[in-house]
């Protein structure tokens, strides 16, 4: 798990890997949260990190 520590906004629930991360501002609007969170469907932490940095580069484009 020390290797999340590099990978913000990565947490993990009952073994699997989620990211969360704040919505812009300009679609805040359209949730009914100011977060986004979903899994990332791994319990191997060499694979969230490589999940949640593909994931974060989508989410800011």
């Amino acid at each position: 798990m020390s290797l999340l520590l590099n990978t913000p906004s990565t947490y993990r629930k009952n073994g699997i890997y989620y990211l969360q991360r704040y919505a812009p501002e300009d679609v805040r609007q359209h949730y009914k949260t100011n977060r986004i969170s979903f899994s990332l469907g791994t319990k191997s932490a060499r694979e969230a990190i490589a999940l949640a940095r593909t994931a974060s580069t989508k989410l800011e484009s």
